[in-house]
């Protein structure tokens, strides 16, 4: 089982880090191309969990060639989370923090093609990591997230629209977990409606 668990941080992480290693080498200009704000809650569980972003982006790269009709690029994301528990006394929450805060870095590749003189829409597919501040949040009736430790994946798929280059506004799914590196790995997952704004 611990074998496992190492291979599994191994493989996750070296395609994170080789794409982080790209960012330090290719991005000279330290200042952030775009800002994103986004809000949203949990889905699949009994918590009630609503979630906040901020993130500042890096652009990374562009490939040059046409892809399915459109083009492929990439992107780094340093975002910090806010998670407030909602539930109240009589939802019977068991036990955990009701406000769990976070760090995370993503490595995030998109596809964007063109819809009109104006917009453009795009798919954005990405894992990184992120810190927790703690790894238990309440869920209802006298049970607990127990997401296992306090480092996580971060996951996320999303879908969206750029009007002129420069405002953008998706929804988007974020994964949270661990990958079996620790005994509990229960995980969250949110739906997320994002903006974006590119300088």
């Amino acid at each position: 089982m611990q074998i496992q668990k190492i291979y599994n941080l191994v493989s996750i992480s070296l395609g994170f880090f080789s794409i982080s290693a790209s960012m330090i080498s290719n991005a000279l200009d330290l200042r952030p191309d775009a800002l994103s704000l986004g809000f949203g809650g949990d889905i699949f569980y009994n918590s009630e969990i609503s979630q906040k972003r901020v993130g500042l982006r890096w652009d990374l790269w562009e490939a040059e060639t046409n892809l399915l009709g459109g083009s492929l690029s990439n992107y780094g994301e340093l975002a910090v989370n806010f998670w407030e528990s909602k539930l109240n006394s009589s939802d019977n929450p068991g036990q955990g923090e009701n406000h769990v805060n976070g760090v995370s870095f993503s490595p995030v590749f998109r596809w964007k093609t063109t819809l009109s003189d104006k917009f453009d829409g795009f798919i954005d597919t990405g894992v990184g990591l992120s810190y927790q501040s703690d790894k238990d949040l309440p869920k209802s009736n006298w049970k607990s997230v127990n997401m296992g430790g306090r480092i996580q994946f971060e996951i996320r798929m999303a879908v969206g629209t750029i009007y002129q280059d420069r405002y953008e506004l998706s929804v988007g799914w974020f994964h949270y977990s661990n990958a079996e590196l620790h005994d509990q790995n229960e995980g969250l997952d949110f739906w997320t409606l994002q903006t974006g704004f590119h300088w």
